[in-house]
């Protein structure tokens, strides 16, 4: 089975030949199919996870369980436009930004 990579380097130099007509077609097709492949696999991922984790920060409210990215798990007291007041003690309290926070998922809760 030949890779996209083989395919492209067999319609290229069939676009080389001086009586490759249809060989532009077949070139036009490759590059279609390259972009399209180039999407599902890198862009849309990507578009979707940033918007999950935007979802995420606007439906932050105070009493939410979180985890930092740096481990620290927390609890939100207090909500600011881009940075967010979490307490990990009883009178231990650190602010952080909103991008450094994902949801807590308990062992409870994950099975």
């Amino acid at each position: 089975m030949m890779s996209f990579i083989q395919l492209g380097i067999i319609l290229l130099q069939d676009a080389a030949q001086p009586d490759g007509g249809l060989a532009l077609y077949g070139n036009i097709i490759f590059l279609v199919l390259f972009l399209l492949i180039f999407y599902f696999f890198f862009i849309r991922p990507q578009t979707q996870r940033q918007r999950k984790e935007e979802e995420f920060r606007d439906s932050l409210s105070t009493g939410d369980k979180v985890l930092v990215f740096g481990g620290i798990h927390g609890q939100i007291k207090q909500i600011d436009k881009t940075s967010v007041l979490v307490t990990i003690d009883t009178n231990t309290k650190i602010r952080v930004q909103k991008a450094a926070l994902q949801p807590f998922v308990s062992n409870e809760e994950a099975s």
